[in-house]
């Protein structure tokens, strides 16, 4: 009833605010400015669930292909199967489960990408903009019988082509506003603080009554990041709150990294919040602003300009499936927020196996790979050492969500040290003997 209420009074403020129709309609681009915001070696594949029948639109910097896909419920029936299977054979150990699994992942790779596999090159980025339940899908663990979509391409979703743009330009601004400043690493770990006498578990689910258990590891993910970043900043146990986050700590990060509990609601956006550390003394902050829960409203009121926003906790990247929006939840509150990229997870991870994989992440970004590279890799690393069984990776959960292409300000990418430059010019000295022979001899 106050939800229903606060839509009232916000329908009755807007209905008194002159606006601009100019800026509440905005001009659609065209054709040719859309396609101009793909990279060189970017290929899109946007979806179109539809009633009768669904399309795959293939599209690169110079032309547009459609093609004719199975209507929305038949899709959406087998992505159903698929994604409770998945579950199953992450709950469970039965080979013939594995085997079902790998089988749901080809028949989904025939219907969804083999139609446009020609269109692109392997080692080309596929930029994905799904729709419906599309987006619950991780697309890189999709394969055919040469093996898994990441093994031949990186990839990121988009909601759209024209909020990719959207992201880019917002990009180049800022940029211009903080001209040679180079973002520094922000590290936020919520290992959670229980009373005692209450075990392992220090609260509720604010909407659905579960227990919110400590995330031991949370802190130690946390304080890894200032081991590979130079000057990181790290918040964890007391200064891990939500006041500390409202006090424009988030601006000056070019990379922000959450491990926390979180929840996306998805039958209610404003339900959507991560669980944040309580302090010992909440001072003087107004009453739900210093709770311990950063809700949805909170996160899009808050200030940042960073180029990727970490949420290491499970199923960070699900939310409410809007139409013509995709998924509203905790990724799109960072998005609107000033974030150009997140990087989510679509499943459950594990606490402790979760460091594993951003450990890989991070140690690619600080190299200077792009986000998009960087997972992959990671997810590469992964397939190798559950030996090519991709239904049980720890790394099958991550989606990169907005724009993929993103690089941390402040990477210092692989250079030549003393030992490789030793090695150049031993190699240089055995190249140039026979010349300096053969030069003698004729002299």
């Amino acid at each position: 009833e106050l939800e229903n209420e606060f839509d009232l009074l916000k329908l009755r403020w807007s209905a008194r605010e002159e606006r601009d129709a100019t800026v509440l309609y905005p001009e659609a681009p065209g054709a040719t400015k859309l396609l101009a915001v793909l990279g060189p070696d970017e290929h899109l594949l946007s979806y179109f669930l539809g009633t009768e029948r669904s399309f795959l639109f293939s599209v690169n910097r110079h032309e547009v292909k459609v093609y004719v896909l199975p209507p929305r419920h038949q899709l959406e029936e087998k992505i159903q199967l698929f994604l409770r299977l998945q579950k199953h054979v992450t709950d469970g150990d039965s080979q013939l489960l594995d085997q079902v699994l790998i089988t749901a992942r080809q028949e989904l790779y025939s219907l969804l990408l083999a139609p446009a596999e020609g269109d692109f090159a392997p080692g080309s980025t596929l930029v994905i903009a799904p729709d419906g339940l599309l987006h619950r899908l991780p697309f890189g663990y999709l394969r055919d019988d040469q093996g898994y979509l990441l093994e031949k391409n990186e990839l990121f979703t988009t909601p759209s082509l024209q909020i990719l743009g959207y992201l880019r330009e917002r990009a180049k601004a800022q940029r211009l506003v903080a001209g040679d400043q180079v973002g520094g690493i922000l590290a936020i770990g919520c290992a959670g603080q229980p009373e005692e006498g209450q075990g392992n578990s220090e609260r509720v689910h604010l909407f659905t009554d579960a227990p919110v258990t400590r995330l031991p590891h949370a802190d130690e993910e946390a304080w890894r990041l200032a081991e590979l970043f130079d000057g990181a900043v790290i918040l964890t146990g007391n200064a891990a709150n939500e006041q500390t986050i409202r006090s424009g700590v988030l601006a000056e990060a070019d990379i922000i990294h959450i491990a926390a509990h979180s929840y996306a609601d998805e039958r209610d956006t404003r339900r959507s919040y991560i669980v944040l550390n309580r302090p010992l003394e909440s001072g003087d902050a107004p009453a739900g602003q210093n709770d311990g829960l950063l809700q949805w409203h909170e996160i899009i009121a808050l200030e940042m300009n960073a180029s990727l926003v970490t949420l290491a906790s499970c199923r960070s990247g699900g939310g409410m499936l809007t139409s013509g929006e995709g998924i509203t939840g905790l990724t799109q509150a960072f998005l609107h927020a000033g974030s150009r990229c997140v990087l989510a997870t679509l499943t459950d991870v594990p606490d402790q196996d979760t460091g594993w994989v951003m450990d890989c992440f991070y140690r690619e970004l600080q190299q200077g790979s792009t986000a998009a590279t960087a997972l992959r890799t990671a997810q590469l690393a992964a397939l190798t050492e559950s030996g090519g069984q991709g239904q049980r990776l720890l790394g099958t959960g991550f989606v990169l969500i907005g724009d993929g292409s993103v690089t941390h300000a402040g990477a210092r990418p692989k250079g030549l040290g003393p030992v490789s430059w030793g090695a150049i010019v031993f190699c240089l000295f055995i190249a140039a003997v026979p010349v300096a022979r053969r030069w003698r001899g004729q002299k």
